[in-house]
């Protein structure tokens, strides 16, 4: 019986729309995905989408790690200086 509460509650349920910007990071295999206009029914702020090497599964493989963290400090050092801080060494 509270299984069915539950699932009842889950269904009705809608989060509130971020309110700052998202970064998201995606694999090459999703260039053609709209990303942004998708994510847009979630957040008030900007969607900016960094294609990555390697695919939905594997773009924080071995394989394709280094260049995925090349461009995720990079947007974190763009998210810290819109913030006007910071935190991030080289």
């Amino acid at each position: 019986m509270m299984i069915v509460y539950f699932d009842a509650v889950a269904a009705r349920y809608r989060s509130a729309k971020y309110a700052g910007d998202v970064t998201l990071f995606a694999g090459v295999d999703a260039k053609y995905f709209h990303h942004a206009a998708f994510w847009k029914h979630f957040v008030l702020g900007r969607v900016r989408v960094n294609l990555v090497a390697g695919e939905h599964r594997s773009l924080i493989s071995q394989a394709h790690a280094a260049k995925f963290a090349l461009a995720f400090k990079q947007a974190l050092r763009e998210a810290e200086a819109a913030a006007g801080c910071s935190a991030i060494r080289q």
